[in-house]
């Protein structure tokens, strides 16, 4: 049975399932031999990531995905700008006619299944509303497989950079 999910805005009640669903994604991250992508400590122990949740909640750059109990399984932050890490030089290239989507995470379980995929269609929705060319999202380039499901949604690779060590890979989808 493949779930419903709501989105909605988050609130600051949702601080705490955003935080969780950072360390299940980290976990299955370094479980699975990618701990470069986030890091291998639970982003819930930085004050620095639990200050930025707070942040996104209160700005309204973070929704969730709820099922039918109102549980929280995944969550996304967007925005009309690109993401402040992202090299200078590839943002001002990008900042033309684009909506974003900076974070997106799931719980990876079963139950969770479509939540991530329902929010990147929910970012499609707002960026047809604002009336933008594309949706553009980055993701850590050295993940073959994130790369291929964004393809597989109808992205397409439009420009790289490196933060810090860190190489981040810039898809794009036409709305």
């Amino acid at each position: 049975m493949t779930a419903t999910w709501q989105i909605r805005p988050a609130v600051s009640g949702d601080a705490e399932d955003i935080l969780n669903v950072s360390d299940e994604a980290t976990v299955w991250l370094v479980d699975h031999g990618m701990s470069e992508q986030w890091g291998p400590e639970p982003p819930s122990s930085e004050p620095s990531f639990v200050a930025r949740v707070s942040s996104w909640i209160s700005d309204g750059e973070a929704v969730v995905a709820i099922d039918s109990n109102g549980d929280a399984h995944a969550y996304a932050v967007t925005g009309s700008f690109p993401p402040p890490y992202m090299d200078p030089i590839v943002a001002k290239r990008a900042v033309e006619d684009a909506y974003y989507v900076y974070t997106v995470a799931s719980r990876m379980r079963p139950e969770s299944r479509g939540a991530g995929r329902s929010l990147i269609m929910w970012a499609v929705g707002q960026a047809r509303a604002s009336r933008v060319t594309y949706l553009r999202l980055d993701c850590w380039a050295e993940n073959a497989s994130l790369r291929a499901y964004y393809q597989n949604l109808g992205f397409e690779e439009c420009d790289t950079y490196v933060d810090e060590g860190w190489p981040g890979a810039v898809m794009q989808l036409r709305v």
